[in-house]
């Protein structure tokens, strides 16, 4: 057998194994050899562990946004391929932010060097510097880059691999396709908007005689916050009669941006289990008695009631610092009181 062959092999047992508690066969749109589908197994093999990372941070962040809702993103028992199989709010949301986990990763790895294939040169403004201004300004832009900061090859580059990853050039160009392919292009656009150009100026006594500029990528719970908006002003989609397209369902709307998520079914109100849709319901889960919110027992527990409960916990408490140098504390139990919904 072939390395290359063993190389893919190797990649394929990897991608559909558990990393961290996840699953990976269960965040993809359309079959198990998703990631694999155009070839980028083959071509591009390096990128695969991005690509990993990137839906990692992406289950994760949207576990952060949704913590407080009825649907909280749970990933267990296959929840959300089951979400995924259906065009609900909450699956335009998974679309767009599982494109916008890979872009982002995949980004940050070719700005700091980890791929080959996608490095830019961040100190190409600096010919016709002296020596000295060279050294001064590499490492003051080096700091920045550090820091979140890319180059236009960088997020181009990833923005290819995530296209790759969630485009299937075998599907049926109907209005679903296009539909699924609209909401992982909002969550690589998101990304754009969301990065800022900066620019240093460098010269001789503070004159500006040469300008280096840079992107600085946001952080990815920025991106999450912005999705999560999207997400709760999301059109309302219908299919058109012959299935090629699709269009909003209130003709007084207007038609929806290429940054905004759309969807065609209501989702249920995850009251209840129901395990055909990836709905676990909200008995057991912890809610706030004082909160109109979310995350109030009113509207987490569905109107059923909830129950309040004392729970035990230890933590760190008078910490004494030692000199030199060490610090000792006790260990402190705490009882709180939580409520959880019937």
């Amino acid at each position: 057998m072939k390395i290359g062959h063993i190389l893919v092999a190797f990649i394929y047992m990897m991608l559909f194994a558990d990393n961290d508690g996840y699953s990976f066969s269960s965040f993809l749109q359309f079959n198990r050899n998703s990631i694999c589908r155009n070839d980028i197994c083959r071509t591009k093999p390096q990128v695969i562990p991005f690509v990993m990372r990137g839906l990692i941070i992406a289950l994760r962040e949207c576990q952060n946004q949704f913590k407080n809702r009825r649907w909280n993103c749970t990933e267990k028992n296959g929840s959300i391929e089951k979400i995924m199989r259906n065009d609900f709010r909450e699956s335009a949301f998974l679309s767009a932010i599982n494109a916008a986990g890979v872009t982002y990763v995949v980004t940050r790895a070719c700005s700091h060097g980890d791929l080959a294939l996608c490095q830019c040169d961040a100190f190409k403004y600096r010919e016709g510097m002296t020596t000295a201004s060279k050294r001064i300004a590499h490492r003051q832009i080096a700091e920045r880059f550090a820091d979140r900061g890319v180059c236009d090859r960088n997020i181009n580059f990833g923005e290819e691999i995530s296209q790759a990853v969630f485009t299937d050039k075998n599907a049926v160009l109907d209005a679903r396709t296009e539909l699924i392919r609209w909401n992982y292009e909002a969550g690589r656009k998101a990304l754009r908007k969301l990065m800022k150009k900066t620019c240093k100026c460098f010269g001789y006594s503070g004159t500006c005689t040469q300008t280096a500029c840079w992107l600085v990528l946001p952080s990815f719970s920025q991106v999450g916050s912005h999705l999560k908006e999207r997400f709760d002003s999301a059109s309302k989609v219908s299919f058109g009669n012959k299935g090629k397209t699709f269009h909003v369902n209130d003709e007084a709307m207007k038609p929806p941006t290429t940054e905004d998520l759309v969807y065609t079914m209501d989702a249920p109100m995850f009251c209840e289990p129901d395990q055909t849709v990836g709905s676990f319901g909200t008995k057991g889960r912890y809610c706030s008695a004082t909160s109109l919110g979310t995350e109030g027992c009113d509207i987490m527990c569905c109107g059923r009631g909830f129950k309040p409960s004392n729970e035990h916990s230890e933590t760190s408490c008078g910490c004494v610092f030692h000199w030199c140098c060490s610090v000792t504390c006790k260990k402190c139990k705490i009882e709180k009181t939580v409520h959880r919904c019937l």
